[in-house]
C-alpha cells in the first residue's frame, strides 16, 4: 500500500517536463562539444562551446572552458579573449590574472603578438584606475620589445602619461 502524502502544498521549486528535456538537451550538446574538442580541438569548436554556455548564462560552466581553451591554444587572441570575459562578467581579480599569466607565456607570433598584450594589459589596468600598474606594464614593455620594435608602445606610453598627470 503506498504511502500517504502528508504534505500537498507545491514545491518551492517547480520543474516542468520541458525543463527536464531542456536539461537533457544541453547534457547531449555539452557530451557533443567535449566529443569534439577530443577529437580535433579546433578554436571554433572551442568558442563556440563557450558561445553555448554563456546563452544559458553558464558563466561558471563557462569559465573553466576558457582555461582549457588557452591551455591548448595559448595565443594572445585567447588570453586577451578570456580576460575580457572575465572584465565581462565582473570579476577584475580574474581578469588581472589572466593578464598576468599571458605574459608569462612565450608567443608563437613574437613582438607583434607581445605588443599587442602589453597594451591590451596597460589599457584594463588603466580602466581599473590603477595608473602605477599601467605605468609599470608600459614600462615592463619597453624593456622587454626591442626598440626597433617599440615606437608603438613608447607612443601609447606617453600619451598615457600626459593623461594621467594632465
Amino acid at each position: 500500500m503506498a504511502r500517504r502524502v502528508e504534505n500537498k502544498n507545491a514545491a518551492p521549486i517547480q520543474i516542468t517536463a520541458e525543463q527536464k528535456l531542456r536539461e537533457a538537451r544541453q547534457l547531449q550538446k555539452r557530451k557533443e562539444y567535449e566529443y569534439l574538442i577530443r577529437r580535433a580541438p579546433d578554436l571554433e569548436v572551442w568558442l563556440s562551446y563557450i558561445r553555448f554556455e554563456l546563452r544559458f548564462n553558464e558563466i561558471e560552466r563557462a569559465r573553466p572552458i576558457f582555461e582549457r581553451f588557452v591551455d591548448c591554444h595559448p595565443n594572445v587572441i585567447a588570453w586577451i579573449g578570456f580576460a575580457e570575459f572575465e572584465i565581462k562578467y565582473g570579476d577584475i581579480a580574474r581578469a588581472r590574472n589572466c593578464y598576468e599569466r599571458a605574459v608569462d607565456y612565450t608567443f608563437e607570433g613574437g613582438v607583434d603578438e607581445a605588443k599587442e598584450l602589453f597594451v591590451a594589459f596597460a589599457e584594463f589596468e588603466e580602466k581599473c584606475n590603477e595608473n602605477e600598474r599601467a605605468r609599470c606594464i608600459y614600462k615592463y614593455a619597453l624593456d622587454y620589445i626591442p626598440k626597433g620594435s617599440a615606437e608603438e608602445i613608447y607612443n601609447k606610453f606617453i600619451a598615457f602619461e600626459k593623461r594621467v598627470r594632465g
